[in-house]
């Protein structure tokens, strides 16, 4: 099941306790808030990953605020660990970020291209 929450962004449930972000504009995490409501911290609760896409502000210019939000969602609770995919080019920016506004989060970043085997991105291998 998959709610669009933003005009870029989706939520991909897998299952009760585990979800996967798809690109996170500004203001996805509001979006998400009015769509669940009451139940808004439940569903951040289940946030095990986020993927952006690529670098454009309204696909990660949102990712602050919806970490923000996941991690208040576990107050009183041990926060787990967060698996952000994203372009290699968006970890500066996170490291300067997590320094002033997500001291507390623990964030595992996944660049893209690890995403992709050598044997299907490699020019010496063709398939034909």
């Amino acid at each position: 099941m998959a709610k669009e929450f933003s005009l870029i962004g989706s939520l991909s449930a897998y299952s009760k306790r585990s979800s996967i972000v798809l690109d996170c504009g500004e203001g996805s995490h509001a979006q998400l808030m009015r769509l669940y409501g009451g139940n808004a911290h439940e569903v951040f609760r289940t946030i095990d990953a986020i993927y952006v896409s690529h670098i454009h502000g309204d696909h990660h210019l949102g990712l602050v605020d919806m970490i923000r939000e996941r991690a208040k969602a576990f107050k009183g609770n041990k926060l787990k660990p967060l698996v952000l995919f994203a372009p290699e080019a968006l970890r500066a920016w996170l490291e300067y970020t997590r320094k002033y506004l997500l001291q507390d989060v623990q964030i595992m970043f996944v660049p893209l291209n690890a995403l992709v085997s050598d044997s299907i991105s490699s020019p010496r291998k063709r398939i034909y």
